[in-house]
This record gives C-alpha cells, structure tokens and sequence, in this order.
C-alpha cells in the first residue's frame, strides 16, 4: 500500500526501471507531481504524521532487503497527510525532479505516527516481473525510527503511480555569424583628390552619405593632402577625424548633419 496505516509507522522504496518508463514513452525530462490511485477504505489512523516522498537516480536494477542510500531529493513533505478516498492522490513537487531518461528512480515514502494502526488505505497495485519493493512496519513507539530504518522486507508489488512529465527540449537555431561590417572605417592614405580610389584603404571610397556608426581617417603622408574636390556628408552619429599633424584641404562640400 501507498498509505500503509494498517501499522502506525513505515518506510517503503519502490524500484521504477528506466525502461519501463521508457517504454511508456516517457525520456528525460521534470517530474513534477506523483500520485497513487486509492480505493474506498479509510485507514486507521486516519492521518500519515511526517508523511516524506523522495526520489533518487540509482543503477539498482532490484531490491534488497537493505534500502538504498542514493542521494534522494525531497519532493513532498514532510506533513501531516490524509488521503482522499476514491481518487488519485497527487503530490506536487515544490521542485521538479530531473531525470536523466537513463537511470533508474527509486521512489521512498516514509511516516511515523507511533501508534497502532488497524487498517491501511487500499491502494491499486501491479505485480512486476522484478523484486521492486522494499518495505519496513512497526507498531507503536518502537517504530518512531521508521524514516531512517535501512533494512526491510521485499516483494514484487507496487502501487500504481501516476507522474506529470516533462520532456526536455532541444532548441534549435540557424548558424548566425557576427562581423565586423567592413565598411564602416574609411582611411585617406594618399595625396591629392577624394574621388581617388587609390588614395583610400582597399581602393574603397567612402559613400556619399557616411552612415551612422561609420569613420573616416583622414592619414595622408606626410607633407602631403587630403583635397575634398567632392561633397561628403557625414550623417549623425558617423564621424570625420583628421589625424594629429596631416593636411585636410575642403574646395568642395563637407555636410555635417545634426
């Protein structure tokens, strides 16, 4: 049983293999809620005091009568938790649980009421083909250790579990590829006229209307000039920068826009 009251403390870990979960289609991905199927019987005590849900990631393929020590997460609880009759009974996680898609999960429940219990709440159930289960009951106050008991009984029965599942998902892009617009940066190597393909860098003239975000050098040699015998218009946000020391010489039309 899922809600064991049938003794007033317990602790049981139930094996999930990967492929089974697998073969429901199920791969990596969040779980985020588990819930157990209960039939019509109210259990006696009526509340799980301490009621704690873990789940760990384990290479164990079957049980033993050793529960497993994985690193487990607590995903519901501990509180104190009555099940509902005729429902399935589901817990939300405060944080989805990951799962590799590849390991197998061991599910740990545990609750400790010290009292004698006279009747669990019936759960739906499923034999598997694996010892899946182990399991530790105790009555009274000598159970009060149940959460941290390491050994048990085993057995081939689980409670039917129901997970809300979410895969995870790869996204995909185009290649994009960043550069350095080449034409942003101007520099007058030459002498003599602006119109001059040969007195510029890479034989490449500036446009007409210098653009935003763009630069010309003005860098003759030497006891050389820049002749602007053309109109140029540096646009806003471009600019015009004439080096420390050259000659810049404008018979035509410098346009400089605000």
């Amino acid at each position: 049983a899922a809600y064991p009251t049938y003794y007033g403390n317990g602790r049981q870990q139930y094996l999930i293999r990967a492929s089974e979960l697998n073969a429901l289609g199920i791969s990596a991905g969040y779980i985020k809620s588990l819930g157990f199927d209960v039939a019509g019987s109210i259990g006696d005590p009526v509340t799980l005091n301490g009621f704690t849900l873990k789940i760990a990631q384990t290479t164990a393929s079957s049980m033993t009568t050793n529960f497993l020590s994985s690193t487990f997460t607590t995903v519901f609880g501990p509180v104190n938790y009555a099940p509902a009759l005729n429902s399935t009974n589901t817990h939300h996680f405060a944080n989805p649980f990951y799962w590799d898609g590849s390991s197998n999960l061991v599910i740990d429940i545990c609750f400790s009421n010290q009292v004698v219990g006279n009747a669990a709440y019936q759960s739906y159930q499923t034999t598997s083909s694996f010892i899946s289960t182990t399991f530790y009951q105790a009555d009274g106050s000598g159970g009060a250790g149940a959460c941290t008991k390491i050994t048990g009984s085993t057995g081939s029965v689980r409670p039917n579990m129901t997970f809300t599942h979410s895969a995870v998902k790869t996204a995909n892009s185009n290649t994009i590829t960043m550069a350095v617009n080449a034409n942003n940066s101007f520099t007058f190597t030459g002498t003599g006229n602006w119109n001059v393909a040969s007195n510029w860098s890479n034989n490449t003239i500036p446009p007409a209307v210098l653009p935003a975000c763009s630069q010309i050098f003005i860098d003759p040699p030497a006891g050389e000039e820049c002749i602007l015998n053309v109109t140029q218009t540096i646009a806003q946000g471009a600019k015009i920068t004439v080096m420390s020391n050259k000659k810049f010489r404008i018979p035509g039309d410098l346009i400089l826009q605000q």
